[in-house]
């Protein structure tokens, strides 16, 4: 992970919000190439040896364990409980613009 400056990230997020699709969309995923942690760096930081084992810490199956191995980031949930094992910030985990997965409408009772 590179680490960026103050004024580097004011310039970064500046030009996310550049009227330029084309210019938004590359801000953003250098923005989050930069400060987005390696999968394989954070899950190397579970204190368990074997992968079912670090899986079954995290909640999820050996099957998406391996898939974040190969880079794809964890939903909001079990990012938050990446977060609490390991000590990286949910946005070093997700990214900072990471997609919210869908919520379901919340139906209230009178």
């Amino acid at each position: 992970m590179t680490n960026l400056s103050s004024h580097e990230i004011a310039l970064l997020d500046g030009l996310t919000k550049d009227p330029n699709p084309g210019i938004k969309r590359r801000a953003r995923e250098l923005r989050d190439k930069l400060s987005v942690r390696p999968m394989r760096e954070i899950l190397a930081r579970i204190p368990d040896k074997t992968v079912a084992a670090k899986a079954r810490a995290c909640g999820v199956s050996r099957q998406t364990f391996y898939t974040w191995m190969n880079g794809s980031r964890p939903k909001k949930r079990p990012a938050a409980r990446l977060a609490a094992i390991t000590g990286f910030t949910i946005a070093e985990i997700r990214g900072s613009s990471a997609p919210a997965p869908p919520t379901a409408p919340r139906v209230t009772t009178l």
